[in-house]
């Protein structure tokens, strides 16, 4: 197969299923289920995609339209602090960085961006724009009025021809809404959850009517469209999946179990509507970027909290399918990222990629290499520039923060400055750049230091630092404070480990793992007492439960590589090395580890290929 003509200007069209991960897919594959995904994975690649904490939508949908981390392109939460001290929600106003469609609209190629998940007002491009809100106020029947916000679609004149494209709930039937639920007949018609899936449904039926239309009716290079019902639906009913947890009453169960799944069927079918659409030759890229936590997992205390963060079910492993002229067929590719969307777009269209991006396009989806690629410094700063319609984000001063001042204490900007300067810290540490954290986490652990979370992370970040003193300091008041939770005996540990207590650490570790909470640290750390113990049965077992709870915790996917590589599991520790590789390209020991592996199992020339990464990124590693 021939690599693409950059010459030619192939249509591409970008599918977003948030909230989709293989565990769940892959069932349904299996038994025959989704035709139309079975052929299209046939005909092309597949892999997971990695997202790094944190996982707001904001966060990671700005990632991946930007191709950057947060830091770069601005939104660091759900909400902001405006130059007036008043806080209120992010829009693409506060985005400082050009998304993909942007960059395409300026360099004349037409786009349709429907539904794209946090984006609104609708932004000006060479083409038709559709956000969220325009789905949002769904009538009860086609008799009753109602009206769509005025700035949800651009061009202006789009807003009443797409319209009448809104579903009513009426017209959601029985018929459909059996499909989701076989023994409707015997649920209450009043039972809220039958209002949920069938708002849901009539939010995804709509998006697919618009996109559909757009497709059909505008000149078009790049549609982009993003399907509710899945990331809605698995949530909402995310107790009732298979198998049956112990704690849900069996009748509910089997009431409700096929929700989620036939969230997945439906998604199939629009997925076979658009790739008709776009016609033989046409490059069509599935993705998601987050996968719900397999519900198995999940405490039930999670399930009955209902003021429980939606984020706090995700996993940074979603999904990631790409067909395409030149590209591989019936492949597994690793070490995608959000980040390596927007790069692979502006790859397949033939233009300049940017240095100041994070991203990188998925050349090894091809069968064969493709011409080299020119570049730019920054899109961002090539006319012309994204509109600027708001000033930077206000800081709350310093000596507020400290909060010794009551008036301050309760002020929302307060509480929204704290959010965002810590899921900013967490931006830092999630692509290895801690010498910018740890600043940030040490005034962060200062002005909250109820926050367990900010002191066990200001208290590690320290701790790689060389700072094991000041590391110390934090630790000790904390693990006296929380001595009976696993989080307190964690840290208890870990001074154990720190002052040569092996034993002792080793059997804290275990202690505070027992419950198996969620501290993917926790279960590093009792790794590395397993390995000194000689035990690498237990610590490839440990490494593997804090990978399950954050696939996107770099250290513990060197730490399984370097284990599986010493008790000669090449296959599996090349696996691990890729997945390392996945979640930070950028550091050269998961390109190291990846060569040694691939060396041992006969594979020299990839070995070679690593090995020479490894050095690309680090003439001098050693």
């Amino acid at each position: 197969m021939l690599p693409m003509d950059q010459s030619k200007r192939n249509k591409i069209v970008l599918v977003g299923w948030d909230g989709a991960s293989w565990d769940i897919i892959n069932p349904l594959l299996d038994a025959g289920e989704l035709r139309n995904l079975s052929q299209f994975i046939e005909h092309g690649v597949m892999g997971e995609l990695f997202a790094p904490r944190p996982l707001l939508a904001p966060i990671v949908y700005n990632s991946l339209a930007t191709g950057k981390y947060a830091d770069k392109h601005g939104v660091l939460g759900t909400q902001e602090v405006r130059p007036d001290g008043t806080v209120g929600q992010v829009s693409n106003l506060s985005r400082r960085a050009k998304a993909f469609w942007d960059i395409l609209s300026q360099n004349h190629r037409r786009c349709n961006v429907v539904n794209f998940p946090t984006t609104g007002p609708a932004e000006q491009i060479n083409g038709t724009f559709v956000g969220p809100a325009f789905f949002q106020k769904l009538p009860p029947n086609w008799r009753t009025t109602f009206d769509v916000p005025d700035d949800s679609v651009f061009p202006d004149d789009q807003l009443s021809p797409l319209k009448k494209f809104i579903v009513s709930l009426e017209d959601i039937d029985p018929h459909t809404m059996a499909l989701f639920v076989p023994r409707l007949k015997e649920i209450e018609p009043r039972d809220w959850r039958l209002g949920v899936i069938a708002r849901v449904l009539a939010e995804t039926l709509s998006v697919h009517a618009v996109v559909t239309f757009l497709m059909e009716n505008t000149e078009w290079d790049v549609t982009s469209v993003n399907y509710p019902a899945i990331d809605l639906l698995w949530l909402r009913f995310l107790e009732y999946h298979r198998p049956r947890l112990d704690w849900v009453d069996k009748r509910e169960f089997e009431l409700f179990n096929e929700v989620g799944i036939s969230a997945i069927r439906l998604c199939d079918l629009l997925l076979g509507r658009l790739i008709e659409l776009a016609g033989e030759g046409a490059a069509v890229l599935l993705y998601s970027p987050r996968g719900y936590v397999p519900h198995h997992q999940v405490p039930r205390a999670a399930f009955l909290n209902h003021s429980r963060p939606k984020e706090s079910f995700y996993r940074g492993q979603g999904i990631f399918a790409f067909r395409a002229s030149g590209v591989r067929e019936d492949e597994l590719i690793h070490g995608a990222r959000v980040f390596d969307i927007c790069p692979t777009i502006l790859r397949l269209c033939g233009l300049p990629l940017a240095n100041d991006m994070d991203g990188r396009a998925l050349e090894d989806a091809f069968a064969c290499p493709l011409p080299s690629a020119e570049t730019v410094d920054s899109w961002d700063t090539i006319s012309p520039e994204r509109p600027s319609a708001v000033e930077p984000p206000q800081r709350v001063p310093w000596m507020d923060r400290i909060g010794f001042a009551a008036v301050y204490a309760d002020k929302a900007a307060l509480r929204t400055q704290t959010e965002n300067d810590w899921n900013l810290a967490q931006t830092y540490l999630n692509s290895s750049r801690p010498a910018l954290a740890l600043p940030l986490l040490t005034r962060l652990y200062y002005t909250n230091p109820l926050r367990w979370d900010i002191g066990l992370t200001v208290a590690e970040a320290l701790y790689i630092n060389g700072l094991t003193d000041e590391a110390l300091a934090v630790m000790e008041p904390f693990a006296e404070a929380h001595r009976d939770a696993p989080i307190g005996k964690f840290v208890a540990g870990a001074i154990a480990q720190d002052q040569g207590d092996l034993g002792e650490a080793l059997s804290l570790f275990k202690e505070a793992a027992a419950g198996n909470p969620p501290l993917p640290r926790l279960f590093y750390y009792l790794a590395e007492m397993y390995r000194q113990a000689r035990q690498p049965r237990e610590a490839i077992s440990a490494l593997r439960r804090a990978i399950r709870i954050d696939p996107h915790f770099l250290p513990a996917h060197l730490a399984l590589a370097t284990v599986l590589h010493q008790v000669r599991q090449y296959k599996d520790a090349a696996e691990a090395a890729l997945k390392a590789v996945g979640v930070d390209f950028s550091k050269p020991v998961g390109h190291l580890l990846l060569g040694r592996s691939l060396l041992k199992l006969g594979e020299v020339d990839r070995a070679k290929e690593a090995f020479e990464t490894v050095l690309r990124f680090d003439p001098d590693y050693e």
